[in-house]
């Protein structure tokens, strides 16, 4: 059957797909008294296993108020975020408990740098204060 941890790759996906067809015609040669809806259940079920995998790979884009590209803390030109949980940490700065620290090797310059689809727990409104 479908191994749905290696869904976890997306890059995988196809070949989970296509051994799904591929165990379903092995079963069907292997058990042809087997009732057709019993083998249909058995390939709904399995898709519908497939399509929640990729589902949990896929961004959730239903809300796409709360991403970077509508969040007053992300500068779209550059790319970064200036969000107070996003702190520099290269000089032994304290991070706060739900935020994320970066540094650099050389103490020059470091941001964080998202796409515009990314978001987070810290994303505020445009036009908020």
């Amino acid at each position: 059957m479908v191994d749905f941890n290696k869904l976890r790759n997306r890059k995988n996906v196809d070949s989970m797909i296509k051994n799904l067809v591929i165990d379903t015609i092995i079963q069907v040669n292997e058990h042809p008294d087997t009732p057709n809806e019993d083998i249909i259940h058995q390939i709904e079920k399995t898709t519908d296993e497939i399509i929640n995998s990729i589902n949990e790979l896929t961004p959730n884009t239903d809300n796409m108020e709360h991403i970077c590209k509508t969040c007053k803390h992300w500068d779209d030109i550059n790319q970064n975020c200036d969000s107070d949980a996003f702190v520099y940490t290269g000089q032994g700065e304290d991070m706060p408990e739900n935020g994320l620290g970066y540094s650099d090797f050389e103490s020059y310059n470091a941001t964080v740098t998202t796409g515009p689809l990314f978001g987070c727990i810290h994303w505020k409104k445009h036009n908020q204060h």
